[in-house]
């Protein structure tokens, strides 16, 4: 199931300032709107595939089970 574009635009106009500053790329700017997504929904457990992989990426801010 898709976000609701509603959330997408919501979550650009809450963090506008951030985005224009850190210039996050594509997939690090859609795992943190999913992120938030999931956290506001109150999802307990989420399956989550990394972007490139290891240390640096973006997926690594979660916490495994």
């Amino acid at each position: 199931k898709m976000i609701p574009v509603r959330e997408v635009t919501g979550f650009v106009k809450k963090h506008r300032s951030i985005i224009d500053c850190v210039e996050p790329s594509f997939f690090e700017l859609t795992a943190a709107m999913a992120f938030d997504f999931f956290h506001r929904a109150g999802v307990e457990i989420a399956v989550i595939e990394t972007g490139l992989g290891g240390r640096l990426d973006s997926t690594n801010i979660i916490s495994p089970v």
